[in-house]
Formats: structure tokens, C-alpha cells, sequence
């Protein structure tokens, strides 16, 4: 999921209020949307379980700590590629 694709979670009173529903409705709609690119990104898991001989999982939770990286402060994108790096390098020096 990239930054683009995810709706400002900031709005969530305002869509509420606009569209009538109470704010747990509103942010349970976003948690769909949400959800949908989850499902989307599935085959993802697949191609790194080809291509990790079956150490998918472990790439999976080493990729899940780009979430927590803030798209909006400075030097997003290096810290991402970094991380993406050392998880790329570990998995050519694993026989």
C-alpha cells in the first residue's frame, strides 16, 4: 500500500459528518479499504515465498517495519530503501 492510495486518516469526523455515519462507522468503511489492499498485496507473499526457498514469513515481518516509517519526515524513502537493503543482503548470504 503506498501513501497515495491510503485515504488521510485525518478526515474521519469530517466523512462522518458529511456522510452521516457516526465516526466508528466512518473509520470501520476505511478499515475496508484498508483491508482491500491487504488482499491486493497477497500475491506479494507468494513471489517472496518463491523466491526465499520458504522463508516468506521472516520477510514478511521484517518487511512490516515500513509501516511504522513517516512518509512526511525527511529521508523516508532512504530509510526504506536501507531497511530494504539489509533485508535483500541477508537473503543472498543465507545458503
Amino acid at each position: 500500500m503506498y501513501v497515495d492510495q491510503v485515504p488521510d486518516v485525518h478526515d474521519f469526523e469530517a466523512d462522518a459528518r458529511d456522510a452521516g455515519h457516526p465516526p466508528l462507522a466512518a473509520l470501520r468503511l476505511r478499515l475496508d479499504e484498508v483491508a482491500h489492499y491487504g488482499r491486493l498485496k497477497y500475491g506479494v507473499a507468494e513471489v517472496i515465498h518463491a523466491a526465499t526457498d520458504g522463508g516468506a514469513d521472516d520477510v514478511l515481518l521484517q518487511l512490516s517495519v515500513l509501516w511504522r516509517i513517516n512518509p512526511a519526515r525527511p529521508g523516508a524513502e532512504a530509510r526504506a530503501g536501507r531497511i530494504l537493503d539489509l533485508i535483500v543482503d541477508r537473503l543472498r548470504a543465507t545458503p
